[in-house]
């Protein structure tokens, strides 16, 4: 529900009728315009459909879907317009109902009455379907990827082949606001490809920005299909002026939602999102521990109360978490202080909480470390970054019972909060390279330590001087 805003009458206008509550009747507000248009034909099923008012929105939206779909709602044009973002594809040959129940605006007017229109999507090419079904979904080729998505991406992961991935990361400046030097952090993504140029999510998402001046906060995440990214910001959401809120953005920078549950924004941080942008994870401290980890999913147009994940974990603190890829798990870090950090998994229902890696699991001979920054990979094993041997390093754990951690790459030592991309190749933040002048930066290398290169270091455009280091993120480009 989007914040409500109580208005009152401060002065009478001439010739206006006054009511007995002593204001003038705000105009009624209505629906200008929809994409598709009603009794539109023959409409794309990867089609996003869009309402627009005639005056912000900032109170309550109640839709119904017929036949129902599950999706996102992002808000743009000032908050007069929604665009419902369908979380699969929709049926051929299906003409589908949408309702405006009711709706509230800015200065507290409703509709008159609801609002309904109709479209039918396109008929299903059959020669198309008949190439798709060596895919396993009796698609076309090319369809079934998420809207908006750079072209070539591939889901999952190829046995022997590069899939194009990216990787998502933060850099930290000291700027002054009302008088304060505070941390201003910018949101990052690059192709994990040799060469690639890194692009400034922060600049490309300002055109949306409810607040212009506000600030972003790190890390991003994208989810591992790259539908979604995952950040805290003051920029996009009035209730988060000054205090950063949870925002998810669309994987082709076109829309932001703001986190919001019937009681507001929720003002945390850490997030990561899955696939569909549907469940949204994120680290809190207003659960049992000092900080905890909750969950937060898209019911409709709000977003459900937060529930706290973490809450069997015997530990202080917890953070950095990150999903599996079908989004049934979590890992994060856990720990009472920053020198004795485990690694930790829970189910999304809170349930059948482990310590899935600590000290315990060392090679016998190394020395006493915290095991930190885990990421799962696509083959089930966990990638984490610890110091049992000859400094910060990349190690696995291999999936099955009884497995022991492996290093990946001996030769990198000072390497740092490793994440998996889809096919398998390991992303860190290394502080080793003779030209990075000691700061961390962002090394791509292969699932067994080859092959590695550089995308960002002071001499690469954007000439990043240092590569904040709490955290990275990975998916599909």
């Amino acid at each position: 529900m989007r914040r409500l805003i109580q208005w009152t009458c401060l002065a009478l206008l001439a010739g206006a009728v006054i009511g007995l509550s002593g204001c003038p009747k705000p105009a009624a507000l209505s629906v200008s315009n929809t994409v598709p248009a009603n009794g539109a034909a023959g409409v794309d099923i990867s089609a996003h459909i869009s309402i627009t008012f005639n005056a912000a929105i900032q109170g309550s939206l109640i839709l119904q879907t017929l036949p129902a779909f599950a999706y996102s709602a992002v808000w743009s044009n000032e908050n007069r317009t929604v665009t419902l973002i369908p979380s699969a594809l929709l049926a051929y040959t299906t003409t589908y109902s949408i309702t405006v129940q009711d709706a509230e605006s800015a200065n507290g007017s409703h509709l008159d009455s609801p609002f309904t229109f109709s479209f039918t999507t396109e008929v299903s090419g059959g020669e198309g379907e008949e190439e798709g079904e060596e895919e396993g979904e009796g698609q076309a080729e090319g369809e079934g990827e998420e809207e908006g998505m750079p072209e070539g991406e591939i889901e999952g992961e190829v046995e022997g082949e590069t899939i194009r991935s990216q990787v998502t990361f933060t850099t930290t400046e000291q700027v002054m606001v009302n008088g304060y030097m505070v941390d201003s952090d910018t949101l990052w993504r690059v192709e994990a490809l040799e060469g690639a140029v890194p692009e400034n999510i922060s600049a490309a998402l300002q055109p949306l920005a409810v607040n212009p001046n506000g600030l972003d906060e790190g890390p991003i995440r994208v989810s591992w299909d790259g539908s979604w990214y995952a950040f805290s910001s003051e920029r996009f959401d009035a209730e988060a002026s000054g205090w950063a809120a949870l925002a998810i953005a669309t994987g082709d920078l076109s829309g932001v939602v703001s986190i919001r549950t019937a009681s507001g924004v929720i003002h945390g941080n850490q997030p990561s999102v899955t696939n569909d942008g549907t469940t949204v994870v994120y680290v809190g401290s207003d659960g049992p521990h000092d900080t905890d980890i909750f969950v937060t999913h898209l019911q409709g147009s709000t977003w459900s109360d937060p529930i706290v994940l973490s809450t069997d974990s015997p530990f202080a603190t917890h953070e950095r978490p990150v999903f599996s890829q079908d989004g049934e798990t979590v890992l994060f870090n856990a720990g009472d202080d920053f020198d004795h950090l485990v690694v930790c998994e829970v189910n999304m229902d809170g349930s059948g909480f482990r310590q899935a890696i600590t000290e315990a699991n060392a090679p016998a001979g190394s020395q006493a470390s915290q095991v930190f920054s885990p990421a799962y990979a696509p083959d089930g094993s966990i990638v984490f970054e610890t110091a049992w041997t000859s400094g910060e390093q990349i190690w696995r754990l291999p999936s099955g019972s009884g497995a022991e951690p492996v290093l990946v790459a001996g030769s990198f030592t000072n390497d740092n909060s490793p994440v998996v991309l889809p096919d398998g190749r390991i992303a860190s933040l290394w502080m080793g390279h003779p030209d990075g002048n000691d700061g961390h930066h962002l090394k791509v290398m292969d699932a067994n330590g080859q092959n590695d290169f550089m995308l960002t270091l002071p001499s690469i455009p954007p000439n990043i001087q240092d590569v904040s280091d709490f955290g990275l993120g990975a998916g599909a480009w």
